[in-house]
This record gives C-alpha cells, structure tokens and sequence, in this order.
C-alpha cells in the first residue's frame, strides 16, 4: 500500500477514537459549558477538514484511442506499415525493418500465424518507442528547423544513479518480459540509442504483457492496450489492388487493430505541486506513442512494402 494511504487510514481511524475518547471526558464532566463547546469545534473542523479532502482528492482518467496496421507479406516474408511519413519518427521505420531482417534470419516461420505476428510487431513498435522516444522522462526537446527537413536536439536530464529522479529499468528486463509473452521480437533491441536502459519517474514500474504495457507510479498510471479490430483484417496492400501467389493465395493481408490508451492519475497526490509534472510527462508520453503510430498511415509517405533488403 502506498504509505500516504497507510497514513490516511491510520489518521482516520486515531481521529474517530479521538472524538469517541474526548465525547466520552466531555460526558463525564457534562457540567462545564466550555469543554462541550471546544469539543464542538474541534469536531467540525475535522468535518470541515473531511469533507473538503472529499472533494479535493479525487482520481482523474483521461482516454484516447489510435490506429496501428501493419501489411504482411507471405511471398517476401516481412511485416510494416504500408507507408511510413516523411518527418515522422524514422527510428520507427528503422526498428521495424531491423526487426523484420532479425526474424527473417532467426525465426522464419513466425511468418506463417499473421494474426500473431501483427500483434508481436505491435507490441514491439509500442516498446521501441518508449525505448527511442521515452528514454527519459525528463527529457528536454529543441527543434532546429532548417529548409530542408526539421532537426531535434535532446537532453537527458534525468541522473540515472539517483532513485530520486529515475527509476531505472534494464534492457535485460524488458526482454525478460517480452519472453514471457512469447513475443517473436524478444530477443531483437531496439536500435538508435546507445543505451542499456530507459529512466522512468522514480518508483515506478513498468509490466509487459501479450496484449498490454503499463507504467505505474505514486502519481499516475498509463496503460496501453493492443486489441485487433477481427473486421478490419484486408487480404491485399491499403489502396492497391490484390495480388495472388501462384497458388491463389492473397500475397499480403494487412490488419489493422487499435491501441486504447488510460491513463489514471491517482486521488492521494490530487492537488500535490508535483502533480502537474507528471501530468505533463504523462501527456508527452500518449502524444508521441499517436505520432509514432500514426505515422505508418498511408496518408502520402515513403512505401517500404515493396522492397525491403
């Protein structure tokens, strides 16, 4: 239990013997006009206290939804985004194609279940991000525009040796959850980033699942779900026409899913002057997992699903 609950259990539970104790000696002692008065007051400042905590400690959710598909080709043995925006994220592209080259050399028939390998290929591009994108969650980002194409700089602030500012999650770790799913994508590490691991809020936690990744901490949550949409399943490329294998099979079929977004902000650190910090990392985080995702659209954009080495 998070020791600020612990104490508002405790407080509560010693303030009701409190006022069962002092009603008790102010019984007892029924004569006095004062002492009936005083405990009248201090029992309707810790009403007043009560009620005002009621109404100002209270959890918030937000909620957000976006698309992420994927085209799998039978024939060449690859799975990507049909296109990939200019602009965009390109350590997405990079990962996933790296990603696609490691298991054609090390697990070729992962290729024959689709609907597994979409939902390993999502899972891994989520964890690729918080791997690249989310590196620190105390990151400072400047972008320095040119005429040809916008350049960021960063800077990681965070001291990755003090718990008081990073809670530090090794790569071996994420990996050790990925196996645990089963995910086809394990045993691959993200590139872009000379890092053997990422720094999240101090005390916080980070679970891995099939279906799930969520970040837990004193002051929020942020959970992201991949579900497949069982209708949205199309045997061709977006906007192209259907090509066969010579045994009339469809030569690609691309799925597209959906990954839900929660994120909780807990009511016992409500009006905490933290509380604002981490609402701002927590808006960050949901804002550039969209980007990433939505930038494998096939709104214009570079098209890999022809020819990847």
């Amino acid at each position: 239990m998070d020791y600020l609950k612990l104490c508002l259990c405790i407080g509560i539970a010693a303030m009701l013997a409190a006022i069962a104790c002092l009603f008790l000696v102010a019984f007892a002692n029924s004569g006095s006009r004062n002492i009936p008065l005083a405990l009248g007051t201090v029992f309707g400042a810790l009403l007043l206290l009560s009620i005002q905590m009621m109404f100002e400690l209270r959890s918030t959710k937000s909620q957000t939804a976006f698309s992420t598909e994927f085209t799998t080709d039978t024939q060449d043995h690859k799975i990507v985004a049909y296109r990939y925006k200019p602009g965009g994220p390109m350590l997405r592209a990079t990962n996933e194609l790296e990603a696609n080259k490691y298991l054609r050399n090390t697990n070729i028939q992962a290729f024959d279940d689709d609907e597994k390998l979409w939902k390993d290929m999502s899972l891994f591009s989520l964890v690729a991000y918080f791997w690249t994108e989310q590196h620190d969650w105390q990151i400072t980002r400047e972008n320095l525009n040119s005429s040809n194409s916008p350049f960021q700089t960063f800077q990681f602030l965070s001291k990755s040796d003090d718990r008081a500012q990073c809670a530090k999650v090794d790569f071996t770790a994420v990996q050790k959850m990925l196996r645990g799913t089963h995910n086809v994508f394990a045993e691959f590490k993200p590139v872009g980033l000379p890092f053997e691991y990422m720094c999240l809020p101090p005390n916080s936690t980070i679970v891995i699942e099939p279906e799930h990744v969520l970040i837990r901490n004193p002051f929020c949550a942020i959970n992201f779900a991949v579900q497949q949409m069982p209708s949205m399943q199309l045997n061709a490329r977006p906007r192209m026409a259907d090509t066969l294998l010579p045994d009339k099979r469809p030569r690609f079929e691309t799925r597209t899913g959906v990954i839900r977004v929660t994120v909780k902000y807990d009511w016992i650190r409500a009006q905490s002057r933290d509380m604002p910090k981490y609402q701002t990392w927590a808006n960050d985080v949901v804002e550039r997992a969209r980007l990433w995702f939505e930038n494998g659209t096939p709104e214009g954009g570079i098209r890999f699903a022809d020819g990847i080495e």
